[in-house]
């Protein structure tokens, strides 16, 4: 019987991850970026890709145009930690049934999922600001079994 390469395979799930140099630009814009740069997570100057088992993997140097393009190794828990936002709280009027009710709602976090409109930002917040650096960035996430 040949070994199956899927079958077989070990994963190995780390808790640390490296962070892409232009996350940094992210991170400036929502105020973590020294938070995280004073943590003392391990700097990467650079990372090595190999995308085929039989051919020499390629370099790449982030600092190569200044240290300011260095990145992180983190620990994701305690990268989230830190990059995370505090609770904020919003105030809503009602009207049901000719009755106006008043009250507050308190989060953790704000999840617009209007895409490039920023319903929130744009319609309620009227706080949206533009950011260059981030303009060819994208951020994603997946979520199961969410309460």
């Amino acid at each position: 019987m040949h070994p199956n390469p899927i079958r077989d395979a070990a994963f190995l799930i780390s808790p640390c991850y490296p962070l892409l140099p232009s996350v940094a630009s992210f991170l400036d814009f929502i105020g973590a970026l020294d938070k995280v740069r004073d943590h003392g997570f391990l700097l990467k100057p650079g990372g090595a890709v190999k995308f085929n088992q039989h051919k020499r993997e390629g370099y790449t140097d982030f600092v190569g145009v200044g240290n300011a393009s260095s990145t992180f190794q983190v620990i994701r828990s305690e990268f989230d930690e830190i990059s995370a936002r505090p609770p904020v709280s919003a105030t809503y009027v009602q009207n049901v049934a000719g009755q106006r009710i008043e009250g507050e709602i308190a989060f953790e976090w704000l999840v617009g999922a209007s895409g490039r409109n920023g319903v929130m930002s744009t319609k309620y917040r009227k706080d949206r600001v533009y950011n260059e650096n981030l303009r060819n960035m994208a951020v994603w996430g997946y979520w199961d079994n969410v309460d």
